[in-house]
Order: structure tokens, then C-alpha cells, then sequence
């Protein structure tokens, strides 16, 4: 089964009621939008859990806004960060014909780097979210038009049936004092 971390209290409801996995944390006391302050728990976990080896790797799943009318769904490994993005071995190497390797670090390399790679993962997991908000935002917005447009197109078609049985009566009423009329004559 699937170990799974929410932001969201929907996404919770979701994992709950469809039993997608092993709900292992719930972040859902956000403000409307998280600050990147708010995301250390979550990174913190997910580095954490992945440090331990209790995971070979970590994934995010989100809605990338593409447009206000079309939010795709990601996929996206975050760790381990894959080979391709870092070149981990001509990075430290000392190259004799190449002084731009001959560096001198304060603290240690490896600890910057860890650091470093907090802060990507920790960037990556905020950037996702925003996304994510993005998305809810939009359809928000479009389901608010939607439902005002719809509302002013009940208002028009209801004053017009108001009108038509108003001007029905006052002509009921005309026929009336003019056959009242009629019949006084």
C-alpha cells in the first residue's frame, strides 16, 4: 500500500473515502495561500521519512494551471533528485585545464549541498501548491461567473414573464371596463 501526505482537506476526504493508500500526515490549517514558511513541515517530513529509507522515492501529484479553463494534472518525482539535473561527479572533481572546479567551501561541501537540496525540494513541494491554488482559483472564478451570468439570464426571462402577465391583466382589465361600458349603454 502507498504512504501518502495531504495538503489539503479535501484531498484527506479523497484519499479517505476512496482508500487510495496510508494516510500518514494531514497539512490543512493553511491560511488561502500557503507561505513558503508553512511548507518546512511538509518537506521536513517527506525529507525525513526519506532519509530513514522508509521510502525509495517521493512524488507530489498537483493541478498545474495552464489557463483559467485548463488546470493539468502533474505527476512529479522529487526525490531523489535524479542524475540528470546534477552532474554530482565533474561538479567536485579538481580538472587540472579547468581552475573553475578548484573550489574551497566553509562548511563542507556535502552539508551545503544538503542544504541546498532542502531548499529545492522545499521550493519544488511550494511551487506545486501555488500551482495547485491557482487552479482552485480559477475554477472558483469561472464557477462565480457561470452562476451570475446564469442568475442574470433568470432575472431577464423572469421580468419578461412578469411583464407579459402584467400586460395579460391590465388588458383583462381594459376588456372588462369596456364591456362594462358597453353594457350601459
Amino acid at each position: 500500500m502507498v504512504d501518502v501526505i495531504v495538503v489539503g482537506r479535501r484531498g484527506a476526504d479523497f484519499v479517505k473515502r476512496n482508500k487510495l493508500g496510508n494516510l500518514v500526515a494531514e497539512f490543512a490549517n493553511f491560511e488561502n495561500i500557503a507561505s513558503y514558511n508553512d511548507i518546512m513541515p511538509i518537506s521536513k517530513l517527506s525529507n525525513e521519512l526519506y532519509l530513514e529509507k522508509k521510502y525509495k522515492e517521493v512524488i507530489i501529484i498537483y493541478s498545474f494551471f495552464e489557463s483559467s479553463l485548463k488546470h493539468t494534472p502533474v505527476v512529479e518525482k522529487i526525490l531523489p533528485i535524479s542524475d540528470e539535473h546534477i552532474d554530482m561527479q565533474n561538479l567536485w572533481e579538481k580538472d587540472e585545464n579547468n581552475i573553475k572546479n578548484d573550489y574551497l567551501f566553509e562548511p563542507e561541501s556535502q552539508e551545503i549541498i544538503e542544504k541546498i537540496l532542502i531548499q529545492i525540494i522545499r521550493t519544488q513541494l511550494y511551487g506545486a501548491i501555488l500551482e495547485a491554488n491557482a487552479s482552485e482559483y480559477a475554477s472558483r472564478m469561472i464557477a462565480m461567473k457561470n452562476a451570475t451570468d446564469n442568475a442574470k439570464n433568470l432575472i431577464d426571462e423572469l421580468s419578461l414573464l412578469y411583464n407579459s402577465i402584467r400586460q395579460s391583466s391590465i388588458t383583462a382589465e381594459i376588456a372588462e371596463i369596456s364591456n362594462a361600458s358597453e353594457a350601459m349603454k
